[in-house]
């Protein structure tokens, strides 16, 4: 029996969140620099189009995990990912 099931791709992207800079209601009028928030992430890419990617952490044929949308504007780097399969046992990788 093989292990190997066909997937979506993978890729490792950087990306960039937003959020809040505070965390009461009321903070001293000093800093208001602009301070990205960047997140490193891989995962399978369940659709790549030029609104945005979605993608989850873990797939099969059948269930996905939890699935995150990231619009196109927000991430910072992409690339696809080329998974190495090792070789059957018993079988010598070249």
């Amino acid at each position: 029996m093989s292990s190997y099931v066909p997937h979506p791709p993978l890729a490792f992207f950087v990306w960039e969140d937003a959020g809040l800079k505070d965390i009461g209601p009321w903070v001293d009028d000093q800093d208001h620099s602009y301070k990205p928030k960047l997140f490193a992430q891989t995962g399978f890419i369940l659709k790549d189009d030029p609104a945005g990617i979605v993608v989850t952490a873990a797939w099969s044929p059948d269930l996905v995990a939890t699935r995150e949308q990231i619009p196109r504007g927000m991430i910072r780097h992409f690339e696809y990912l080329t998974p190495k399969l090792k070789p059957p046992r018993g079988r010598k990788g070249t």
